[in-house]
């Protein structure tokens, strides 16, 4: 764990800030001081058992209606997969700003058999697609992760 993470951690815990199993609210600008505080939080919410929901405060519009949009997709997933003409489409989701790291593997049982596939940062709408080829592979395994 970095020194940051622990920082962050100790100061939670000393100060009781956070329940295990809570769920948490990060309000984040994108600017790097919260996309910095919202990956620690992310980083720490599965050990902690938080269910972290993301809300995005737009400064330059903080006086008008719908200057704050809440989301749940800090935490990345594969929403959607279609196939055609030997190829395999995938819909992802993660948080902009964040980096995300798309991994495929033909076998479940074999440790560290992982392969990264594609880096990205989603656009503003947190969503992107990637394409792969499946005429030389029978069965693949995908999984998207937040990258370190």
């Amino acid at each position: 764990m970095t020194g940051l993470l622990q920082y962050v951690e100790q100061n939670i815990q000393t100060r009781r800030l956070l329940k295990r199993g809570q769920a948490v609210l990060g309000g984040v600008s994108g600017g790097l001081d919260s996309m910095t505080l919202l990956q620690a939080l992310h980083k720490l919410s599965s050990r902690n058992r938080w269910q972290l929901t993301v809300a995005h405060f737009n400064h330059r519009h903080w006086c008008q209606p719908n200057s704050v949009t809440v989301t749940d997709n800090a935490v990345p997933a594969i929403t959607g997969v279609a196939k055609g003409n030997g190829t395999l489409h995938l819909d992802l989701a993660g948080m902009p700003g964040l980096t995300y790291v798309l991994q495929a593997t033909t076998n479940l049982i074999s440790s560290g058999g992982w392969l990264p596939l594609a880096t990205n940062v989603p656009g503003t709408n947190g969503f992107w697609q990637f394409s792969d080829t499946v005429t030389n592979n029978p069965q693949r395994f995908y999984r998207l992760e937040l990258a370190p």
